[in-house]
């Protein structure tokens, strides 16, 4: 055995020697001491053994090699120690990220795996180093292995949490190791407590806690306390039993639902595929999973049980379900979703950890600046260029820094607000210094190695500024006072609203940016002023307010109208102003549309449109969603009754009182308006102009102009008073007396004006047919009116509607009889939106509404009379805008009433016969019979019938009619007379009887949960339905029968039992009900069962005989078939009995999941594979178990034949033949040979074929083999057949032999006699060792008529006497010469002359032959007799 280094958690390969001077079967066993793997079994006959084995620690390990004689049983032992290590990976260098100058640090480097480590720690581009010893890592396991396999039910598909296997320390999972029972795939993994935020994962106690508790000051979960029986073992960390020192096992928890934390996540996990049963090992190498104190190990088992396990007396593992969204796990993420279960059972896997080791280690830099310390650490055993050598290194950048002293900064003490500040930091000690200045306003600045600062305060006052100045090893703060002033700035002046409804308050706002003491002066443009002072409130009245750099306004204006608001913001060093224009209107309200009344489509409307207020608006109007063209709005007025002065007019010599008035001016005859209703007369003989003043004070009057020389005006001034000018002029005075000197009587006279009625407004729209695109319907007219302050809009709908045009009814009878409905057809050319109404003077109406109709559409409206009379038919057409009226006289007469029709449908058709269909005229009594009636029937088979019809209320009138093949036949029947008819139509359902159902099920024994067919057939019977009752309490169900079709259903039983299945068939004339004879019977298959048995016997003289034993088994959790019975074929062409199969066997022999049925073993006298057959059957399912056996023999008499075959394209036999020629060696190059190897015993023979042209080929276990030689020669076929117990070698030579193939001579002719012939000579193929013989026939030819070419020893043998006959004519050629005369690619040609002597037809024949073929060609050669 080699001594090697060896790499801890990896596959090594030893190299065993072992002399076997027996040649014979051997057992090597390896046993590895201190390892995981105790034992290896390796069963092999060859001289070198390389045997892999998975070393988990570190150190000597002692490894021994055991080799057994198979038979013998001889043992021979050796022994060596390997050196194992553990290579070093994963090294973490951690350092503080800076150091301070001159002062000792500590770093730590932790390795995650290795041993005998040597660590060599330097900054990277200078001398200084330090090297030290490295303690090793360690490895602790987790889970169970060993013990005798346990009897509780395990679980696949299932979480198994090992609760009391948690891992107790930081580490790697490098390996698993288990016990397998079964092959499959399992998943090993690892999963983490999880606690809720806010809380921490405590060890101590495995519990989560606060964020503000100790966990050391938690209850310790791990404290073993020992009964006082019993005594603390420091060695085992256990308790023992003090009287006899046995272990006593302690729990952490007896399932997972005692543990304070229930929440678990995955970390990690490793598939691992287990292709053979007993101890394996899964090796994670780069899928290692990082483990955490109070980690838990887990594993799932996918599909099987595949892991051993004992039972235990408490629960030591828990099992869960998976989650919803296992299939998508992903660590970090997935979480086991709880509801655990205890398990008394121990399974066998043990996971190998290996526990990092750290180390520390103390440095100091004594200058400042940035360097690189690099730590390699190795394992001392190797050397690099070793081939296992490993040396990982690890670096960490560190900043090497001084101290901050000596902080101090300069500044100017009093600036202006929004000025610049500059502050300077003299030069002090310390490196890489961060200044964080504080500038007392709320406002930080932060700098690396900058000493020079600016900062600008927008606030006035006086500010602390402080200075902190640090890097990462110290820091220093210094401070300063500095003092500032305001100056305004930045004036926005701005409304509350864009615009304001009269009489409702305005807002003003201002802000500013900068200022202090500010005074704040706003003045209205409607004479309003206001001050806001810094220090004052507002006066009593003001509805203001200050706010220093902002404040607001609110002031109500009197009228509507446009006005500006001036702010000025003031200070004893600065101002500024800013203004705001502020429009002020009236709201619009009540804005409303009279809806219109419908109009004739084409003509034109005028809409009304109002509203009560509302002040600058802009209105406009769509139709049917298009703007209108016709919109007219105006302020509203209303008619005021006023009293003037008018000169007199006398009529009557009487005295009269009257007014006379001295000068211009005049009373008010309105004392409520604004201003006084004013006229004057301008000369006694004229009527007098007049004017008058708008209630609106801001508006002029009017002028009125009498003559030409009369015109005057008025002007409406404050006190009434007004002038007028005598001339052409277009305005009087502005007030003033009138100049007049005569007295003119003046009389009263009332008079009506118009005034603007407040607000209000009138408007109009104006709609045409372009409007509404010249059609009818519905069109909605919007109109909407917006000012400033808001928006209003108001809609109706206008209807146009046609007229009533054409409008026409037609009548389809003016003569009817009582009952008789008849149509009247109302047409329009086109009308719209219009109700008809139809008085048949009976008291019945029709009413009827319709949107539109045009022509050539219509209206018919159907109406019956029950008794006769003359009636006049009134018919009104009404619309909106339009109404028509139309009369007509009916008359009604006697109709033919009260028939009704029966029949005797369905009706059944049997074989050979025909049914008869019966049809009956019946007459109920009411009212009168009809008088003359015929009867018209049509059968629906192309036939028909018309007859004189005698019925009465109790004698019908009968027709009958017969149908000779089934269906669905459609009846109709019209019974008239002069003036009226009645007509009938039905069915007449002709279906054939149901006769002869049969049912079959297929097959009659069913696997439960398999599918049955059953195919019902019917032999007569048409249009049916089937409903179907399997006879197993699942629900029926109907289908349609399929004439002409196979009717099949597919059922699944999922209960064993006899069922009977009841198929009822229906159609319009029967039902047929049928249950089968023979039950259907369901039962469990043949499945679970495993055969086994001893794999390897040997037999030996004398006896020639070995007894071989087996077991057969069965699956606990699989239900035994129903009924089952069984018999074995042992393989060598004998069998068993059948016999039942039992229910179990021997309890004792049970094997895990599997419980013994029964056993048995047979003889062997000859050695061979033996594939022993236990079927297993019931009436529902047929199965086979099978076992191969291997049975040892010697080889004896071992002999072998050769034969030529030819196969067909399958690759059959199809000719077979022995050698040909001296000692039945020769083969045909063109043929396989077969070798057919036979021996009196001899099993699991391998057969090394050497076929003598170089190529070798090995088989085992078949007796034959086939070869195809590429060239012709002598060749040595040599056999050795061996097997583990012996082996032995035989030869046979043969001579493979070219056939001769493709032969031909020919020659020109025809020609004289006594001349030359030259025959030309095709070899073909060019046989080996060929002869061709050539017969000229020509006895009188010259020479001799017989002639050979080729193989001289071939000719020879074949033909002796026509060798011998002289002269002999010979031509000798080797094959080989005559391959080296073909040119490549191309058919040789030899030439042979030939002189005949006599004249006719000769048949030359040649014959090429050698010893293992023969072809023959011919020529008929002309010879003429020449000259």
């Amino acid at each position: 055995m080699s001594y090697p280094l060896l790499l801890g958690h990896a596959q090594e390969t030893y190299n065993i020697s072992v002399t076997n001077q027996y040649n014979a079967s051997v057992d090597y066993t390896l046993s590895v001491l201190a390892d995981a793997s105790s034992t290896r079994y390796i069963h092999s006959n060859v001289r070198e053994i390389h045997q892999s084995e998975l070393y988990f620690d570190a150190g000597d390990i002692v490894s021994s090699v055991k080799s057994t004689h198979f038979f013998t049983g001889e043992e021979v032992l050796t022994s060596a120690v390997t050196k194992v290590y553990m290579p070093v990976q994963k090294l973490n260098l951690t350092c503080p990220s800076v150091a301070t100058q001159n002062k000792p640090f500590f770093c730590k480097m932790t390795v995650q795996e290795g041993t005998n480590m040597a660590a060599d720690v330097s900054v990277i581009g200078s001398g200084n180093r330090v090297t030290f010893q490295m303690p090793d890592t360690s490895i602790y396991t987790v889970g169970h292995m060993g013990g005798t396999a346990g009897s509780q039910t395990t679980h696949h598909s299932k979480i198994y949490i090992l609760q009391n296997q948690i891992f107790k320390h930081e580490g790697l999972l490098k390996t698993v190791q288990y016990d397998a029972i079964a092959t499959g795939t399992i998943i090993f993994q690892v999963y983490r407590p999880v606690c809720s935020s806010g809380s921490t994962f405590c060890m101590k106690s495995y519990n989560c806690i606060g964020s503000t508790a100790a966990c050391q000051d938690q209850t310790d979960r791990w404290a073993i306390t020992c009964a006082s029986d019993q005594y603390f073992s420091f060695p085992g960390r256990t308790c023992r039993d003090r009287a006899t020192n046995a272990r006593i096992d302690w729990y952490f928890a007896s399932d997972w639902n005692a543990m304070p934390v229930q929440t678990l996540e995955l970390v990690g996990e490793y598939t691992h595929v287990i292709s053979s049963t007993g101890l394996g090992f899964a090796v994670l190498d780069s899928s290692a999973i990082e483990v955490q104190p109070g980690d838990v190990f887990a594993f799932y088992m996918e599909n099987t049980i595949t892991i051993k396990h004992a039972d235990s007396t408490v629960a030591e593992e828990t099992y869960s379900d998976v989650g919803n969204n296992w299939g998508n796990r992903v660590p970090g993420e997935y979480q086991i979703p709880g509801s655990f279960s205890g398990s008394n059972t121990k399974h066998m896997v043990k996971a190998f950890v290996v526990r990092t080791v750290t180390t520390s280690f103390e440095y100091t830099f004594y200058n400042a600046g940035n360097v690189t310390l690099e730590a390699i650490v190795s394992n001392q055993d190797m050397l690099p260029g070793d081939q296992n050598y490993r040396a990982i290194n690890d670096s960490v950048g560190i900043e090497v820094q001084a101290v901050i002293a000596n902080l101090t900064f300069n500044f100017v003490s009093h600036v202006a607000t929004n000025a610049s500040v500059s502050f300077d930091i003299p030069a002090h000690p310390g490196s890489k210094v961060t200044y964080s200045w504080q500038f007392g306003d709320g406002h930080t600045e932060e700098v690396y190695q900058t000493r020079t600062m600016s900062h600008t305060y927008v606030s006035d006052g006086v500010y602390g500024i402080t200075l902190f100045a640090w890097n990462d090893v110290s820091n220093m703060t210094t401070y300063g006072w500095i003092s500032i002033q305001d100056t305004i700035l930045d004036l926005v002046f701005e409304a509350g609203q864009v615009v304001t409804v009269q009489s409702y308050p305005t807002l003003v706002t201002w802000t500013i940016a900068y200022g202090t003491n500010v005074t704040y002066d706003i003045a209205f443009s409607d004479g309003n002023t206001y001050q806001l002072l810094h220090d004052a409130p507002p006066d009593i009245g003001v509805d203001g307010l200050h706010l220093g750099l902002s404040g607001a306004l609110n002031h109500t204006f009197g009228d509507i109208g446009n006005y500006s608001v001036h702010l000025t913001a003031s200070n004893a060093i600065s101002s500024q102003s800013a203004m705001l224009y502020l429009p002020i209107q009236i709201p619009i309200l009540d804005l409303y549309i009279e809806p219109p009344n419908p109009i004739p489509y084409d003509t034109e409307v005028t809409i009304v449109v109002t509203t009560t207020n509302g002040t600058n608006a802009v209105y406009e109007s769509t139709f049917d969603g298009y703007p209108t063209r016709n919109l007219s709005m105006t302020l509203r007025t209303k008619t005021m009754t006023g009293v003037r002065q008018v000169p007199c007019t006398f009529t009557t010599a009487a005295p009269y009182a009257v007014t006379v008035y001295q000068n211009g001016s005049y009373p008010d005859v309105n004392e409520t308006a604004a201003g006084g209703y004013y006229g004057g007369i301008m000369n006694e003989t004229a009527a007098g102009g007049y004017g008058y003043t708008n209630v609106n004070e801001s508006d002029d009057g009017y002028f009125y102009h009498n003559g030409t020389d009369g015109s005057y005006g008025y002007h409406n001034g404050t006190d009434g008073n007004y002038g007028y000018h005598n001339d052409s002029s277009a305005e009087g005075a502005a007030g003033g007396d009138y100049p007049g000197t005569t007295s003119i009587p003046m009389c009263d006279e009332l008079y009506e004006y118009e005034v603007p009625d407040g607000h209000a407004i009138d408007g109009f729209v104006h709609i045409i047919p372009d409007d509404y695109y010249r059609t009818i319907g519905n069109y909605t007219l919007v109109v909407s009116g917006s000012n400033l302050v808001n928006f209003a809009n108001a809609s109706a709908v206008l209807w146009v509607d046609y007229l009533i045009e054409n409008y026409t009814v037609e009548v389809e009878e003016f003569y009817i009889t009582p009952g008789r409905e008849i149509n009247f057809t109302h047409a329009v050319y086109r009308a719209s939106r219009f109700n008809l109404t139809a008085d048949y003077a009976d008291g019945f109406q029709h009413n009827l509404y319709r949107g539109v109709m045009l022509e050539p559409e219509n209206i018919v409206l159907r109406h019956a009379w029950a008794t006769a009379d003359n009636y006049t038919v009134n018919l009104t057409m009404v619309n909106p805008v339009d109404n028509q009226t139309i009369q007509y006289e009916i008359i009604v007469q006697n109709a033919v009433e009260g028939l009704t029709l029966v029949t005797n449908s369905p009706v059944a058709l049997y074989p050979n016969s025909v049914s008869v269909g019966l049809f009956e005229i019946h007459y109920d009594g009411v009212p009168l019979l009809g008088t003359d009636m015929f009867a018209s029937y049509t059968f629906g088979d192309r036939s028909n019938i018309t007859r004189y019809v005698i019925v009465n209320e109790t004698t019908p009138h009968p027709t009958t009619h017969n149908y000779s093949v089934y269906g669905t036949y459609p009846i109709t029947l019209n019974v008239s007379n002069y003036v009226s008819f009645m007509e009938f139509s039905t069915n007449l359902v002709v279906d054939q009887a149901i006769l002869n159902m049969t049912i079959e099920p297929d097959p009659q024994f069913v696997q439960i949960n398999t599918l049955c067919m059953v195919t019902v057939t019917v032999a007569w019977g048409t249009r049916l339905n089937l409903t179907w009752d399997f006879g197993d309490g699942t629900p029926t169900y109907t289908t349609d029968y399929k004439t002409n079709e196979t009717n099949t259903e597919f059922h699944n039983y999922t209960t064993a039992g006899n069922f009977y299945i009841t198929i009822t068939a229906m159609n319009s004339v029967g039902t047929l009900i049928k249950t089968i004879t023979d039950p259907i019977i369901i039962q469990f298959p043949v499945t679970g069962f495993m055969l086994t048995g001893r794999k390897q016997s040997l037999i030996e003289p004398p006896e020639w005989l070995v007894v071989v034993p087996f077991k057969f088994y069965h699956e606990r959790a699989i239900p035994l078939p129903s009924n089952a019975s069984y018999y074995i074929d042992y393989g060598d062409g004998t069998q068993s009995v059948t016999r039942p199969l039992p229910d179990h066997g021997d309890p004792a022999l049970d094997d895990g999941d599997y419980e013994h049925m029964f056993s048995f073993d047979h003889g062997y006298s000859t050695g061979n594979v033996y594939t022993v057959t236990v079927v297993v059957f019931n009436l529902a399912d047929n199965v086979t178990f099978t076992y191969d056996v291997d049975v040892f023999e010697s080889i004896t008499n071992l002999s072998k034949a050769v034969f030529a075959i030819e196969e067909d394209n399958n690759g059959t036999i199809i000719l077979k033949a022995k050698g040909v020629g001296p000692g039945s060696i020769y083969y045909p190059l063109e043929k396989l040979v077969y070798l057919d190897v036979s021996m009196n015993r001899g099993s699991h023979v391998t057969y090394h074929w050497e076929f003598g042209d170089g190529f070798v080929q090995t088989v085992y276990n078949e007796p034959y083999i086939k070869y195809l030689y590429n060239e012709p020669g002598t060749y040595t076929i040599k056999l050795n057949a061996s097997n583990p117990l012996n082996n032995v070698v035989i030869e046979k030579t043969i001579i493979v032999q070219r056939s001769c193939i493709d032969t031909e001579i020919w020659v020109e002719e025809p020609a004289p006699r006594n001349t030359t012939f030259n025959f030309q000579i095709y070899p073909g193929t060019i046989g080996s060792d060929a002869c061709y013989f050539i017969n000229f026939k020509d006895p009188m030819s010259d020479e001799n008529y017989l002639a050979f070419l080729g193989n001289q020893a071939e000719c020879e043998q074949t033909y002796p006497n026509s060798w011998a006959l002289q002269p002999r004519r010979f031509v000798p050629y080797a094959a080989s010469d005559l391959e080296a005369m073909r040119a490549p690619g191309q058919r040789l040609s030899l030439t042979f002359p030939h002189v005949f002597q006599t004249p006719g037809v000769w048949n030359v024949t040649m014959i090429a032959h050698n010893k293992v073929s023969r072809s023959e060609s011919y020529w008929v050669s002309g010879v003429t007799r020449g000259g």
